[in-house]
């Protein structure tokens, strides 16, 4: 049997806008903090600009009356931050890395002097996140890049996160409804129920408790969060734990990737039992994988593109066991067919139901009840 699936993907907005997804999950971080001067006093109305080092859209905002600011919606990737105000020095943080639903905390603190100055800060990306109470772990385009993903589905990795075991995925299968959280059910064969999400959409199957309808291949995932508890209300639709995923978007470099995996009985070796018996060497599947994807700008530092297209045949030998019914069965006679066990075959009255039913006899269903619309298709042929 030979199937072919061609997953296409438009990744990360075929033109990346910024649109707001309609009723959906946040998957989009934040960077906030406060702005003081070096006496630790407020600083109101200073503005903060945060811009995509990679893409260099910048998104603007001004602290309040008590110093504080909040910059929301930023996908997941590194920004620098800059404060100014008249009066002060102007202050930056370069490499801010804002991963999914990330809550990043920056405090500034202004010098007195010309504005034209600028004071670089050289910290980290806080560690600790004392905005978001959530547990769990990133798995980032780093490690994507770097670990092989069976079957090039990224949720293969979920278990980088503590009390997480991923599903056994296959080369063509996520499996994802296997994917047991804090000790879920997935890991024994029963359903995770976990909630997974791709740029903040649901993406599950009605009615299966944790599968994914699709699932973005890996090069096309920018990174994914496995949370494992004390998620908010928005991730609530899960009695396990939550797996969002993020897609990659163009930037203002022109970049992609190409890759081609095959598996054929042709390069296999015969195992030495066949070797030894004089047998050939056995016949097996053939899985030919090949993908692709382009990112880049249409207008630089505003519009840009990204695409990703993945096409996979399978063909696996099986064999499958079937019967049509003799011309006697056709006319309703039974009397020479037999059971899985080589018994006669019983057949019963369709009205009589319950432990006491009314065996045939011989197997041959009655002429009166067979259907006169049956009997007249079998007269036509």
């Amino acid at each position: 049997m030979k199937s072919r699936h061609v997953v296409g993907l438009l990744a990360a907005g075929l033109l990346v806008l910024t649109l707001t997804p309609l009723a959906a999950q946040e998957y989009r971080g934040s960077v906030l903090g406060t702005v003081t001067d070096t006496s630790g006093g407020v600083v109101p109305g200073a503005k903060v600009t945060v811009t995509n080092e990679a893409t260099g859209t910048a998104v603007e905002t001004r602290t309040n009356a008590e110093g504080r600011y909040v910059v929301p919606f930023l996908l997941p990737a590194t920004y620098t931050v800059e404060v100014s105000s008249e009066g002060f020095k102007a202050a930056s943080q370069k490499g801010v890395l804002v991963q999914v639903q990330d809550k990043i905390n920056l405090r500034f603190k202004l010098e007195v002097g010309a504005q034209a100055e600028t004071v670089e800060v050289v910290a980290r990306t806080p560690m600790l996140q004392r905005d978001n109470a959530d547990l769990g772990q990133v798995v980032s385009r780093v490690f994507l890049d770097r670990m092989p993903a069976i079957g090039l589905s990224p949720l293969s990795m979920a278990d980088m996160a503590p009390g997480v075991v991923a599903a056994s995925a296959g080369y063509i299968s996520t499996d994802s409804y296997r994917t047991a959280i804090n000790g879920g059910s997935g890991a024994s064969g029963g359903n995770g129920g976990n909630e997974i999400t791709v740029d903040g959409i649901p993406n599950l199957s009605a009615r299966r408790y944790g599968l994914s309808v699709t699932m973005p291949m890996s090069d096309a995932v920018e990174e994914f969060k496995v949370t494992t508890t004390m998620f908010d209300a928005s991730l609530g639709r899960s009695n396990g734990g939550a797996m969002s995923v993020t897609t990659r978007s163009g930037t203002n470099r022109l970049n992609g990737s190409a890759y081609y995996y095959a598996r054929d009985p042709s390069l296999n070796a015969n195992s030495w039992t066949n070797n030894k018996a004089g047998l050939a060497r056995p016949s097996g599947a053939k899985y030919h994988l090949a993908g692709a994807t382009l990112g880049g700008p249409i207008q630089a530092d505003r519009t840009f593109f990204f695409a990703a297209v993945e096409q996979i045949s399978n063909e696996s030998p099986f064999t499958r066991q079937g019967r049509v019914p003799t011309e006697a069965e056709r006319n309703g006679d039974f009397s020479q067919t037999l059971d899985r066990n080589g018994k006669p075959l019983a057949i019963y009255y369709p009205n009589s139901t319950g432990a006491a039913r009314t065996q045939i006899p011989n197997g041959i269903i009655p002429a009166g009840l067979v259907d006169p619309t049956g009997r007249a298709r079998r007269a036509t042929g």
